[in-house]
């Protein structure tokens, strides 16, 4: 939901996130009732292009739809289904599973919305589907994604700490819950740390949540512990450009020139017009003081489209280069 590769994480669907390099770092930058379906809801649904799953139903039910096109899942509720009901004396009632199925269709119907970025009828569904199913973790994540996506920190780590309540092992909400605490509450890095590490105490292979972990050591003057990450992130995730990038730019950072450059030329094998191989390189050879090698990459990261190289530039011919 930055420096996040696949940012906030939608369980039915992966949101990306630009990456930024103007600071020497790239971002690694993807789950009773029906009362609200009744008659009044019918003509206002009735012009939703998005329509919640009807699954298959018996004739009475099929009269129900008729009449309201969206109505809420019912899928359980056919006669051959009551009959095994009637035969099986602890069988879940029916009204149990319609609303299981209810909250599923409006969880699903506000994934899809979200993918098309209607992000208020998404978390107007994934409200809909917590009021039927209280402890549905995914809807809580969803929605913490959603207001993550709006700008909403606060609702959006509400969410995500509800969802963790309920399932201590819900690796995404940690997951989300740090890239909020990274890009709305900044100084919160020892949080972002913490949530990164239930992440991989949950999913020990995640790669992003190293490369992410990484960042946040990076923006604490943690260098060693961000290239300890970084490996890990590499080692994990093959041709991982954006980790080589983060890695070289933590070298760079502690004097270990010839280690970032071997990173950065590694970056840019994989990633041939990647911007912030070349400006991060160009940093590199400038701090050699190989002014024509650093010259060469800033231009290059000015033709692939990174005007803020220009200023590096800049420098360089005042000083006669």
């Amino acid at each position: 939901m930055t420096v996040f590769t696949a940012a906030v994480i939608f369980l039915g669907v992966v949101t990306g996130h630009p990456a930024g390099v103007s600071d020497a770092v790239t971002i690694a930058g993807n789950p009773a009732g029906t009362d609200s379906a009744g008659a009044d809801q019918g003509g206002k649904r009735a012009e939703d292009p998005v329509t919640v799953g009807t699954g298959s139903t018996g004739a009475d039910q099929g009269e129900k739809r008729a009449e309201d096109p969206v109505a809420v899942g019912t899928d359980s509720a056919g006669a051959d289904q009551r009959e095994r009901r009637a035969e099986d004396p602890v069988a879940v009632p029916a009204w149990a599973d319609q609303r299981k199925a209810a909250a599923r269709e409006y969880y699903e119907r506000g994934n899809a919305y979200a993918r098309w970025g209607d992000l208020d009828r998404a978390i107007a569904d994934f409200d809909e589907a917590i009021r039927i199913k209280a402890d549905y973790v995914a809807a809580y994540t969803d929605r913490g994604v959603a207001y993550a996506l709006k700008e909403e920190p606060d609702r959006a780590i509400a969410d995500f700490t509800e969802a963790i309540r309920i399932d201590p092992n819900h690796f995404t909400a940690y997951y989300n819950r740090a890239y909020v605490y990274f890009y709305n509450k900044k100084e919160k890095l020892d949080q972002v740390i913490g949530d990164l590490t239930e992440t991989l105490r949950i999913n020990p292979r995640f790669a992003e949540a190293y490369y992410d972990r990484g960042n946040a050591h990076r923006k604490k003057g943690e260098p060693d512990k961000a290239i300890a990450d970084f490996t890990e992130a590499i080692r994990f995730k093959a041709g991982y450009a954006d980790a080589y990038i983060n890695r070289g730019a933590a070298y760079t950072s502690k004097g270990e020139i010839d280690r970032a450059l071997t990173d950065f030329d590694e970056a840019i094998k994989i990633s041939p017009d990647d911007v912030a191989a070349y400006h991060n390189r160009g940093h590199a050879y400038y701090a050699k003081r190989d002014y024509t090698r650093a010259r060469a990459d800033w231009e290059q990261a000015v033709r692939n489209g990174y005007a803020q190289a220009q200023g590096n530039l800049e420098e360089l011919r005042r000083m006669g280069y």
